[in-house]
């Protein structure tokens, strides 16, 4: 919105906490995705496999592992961009 992005302030602040949040959320999704993977792998009915889910929810858990180290940097770079130490010249310095 056009309103709160000419309040620099309350702008910066507000990107910066949403980052924030989103950095949390994702990597709380990446540690627990990364807490059921198995190096040696799960004896399941179908084969061994490093995940412990079949089918749709296996899909689920892979694409969950790699779109969230994704969403992770993105919202970094994000982050980034706030200039948080205000050491670098920018739009948010």
């Amino acid at each position: 919105p056009e309103a709160l992005r000419k309040q620099q302030g309350l702008w910066r602040g507000l990107l910066m906490w949403l980052a924030f949040a989103g950095t949390l959320l994702a990597l709380s999704g990446l540690i627990i995705g990364t807490m059921r993977y198995r190096r040696e792998g799960y004896a399941l009915r179908d084969g061994v496999s490093r995940s412990p889910y079949r089918g749709a929810k296996r899909w689920h858990h892979w694409a969950g592992l790699f779109f969230g180290l994704v969403t992770l940097t993105w919202i970094w770079s994000g982050w980034l961009y706030t200039n948080p130490g205000g050491k670098q010249s920018g739009p948010y310095s």
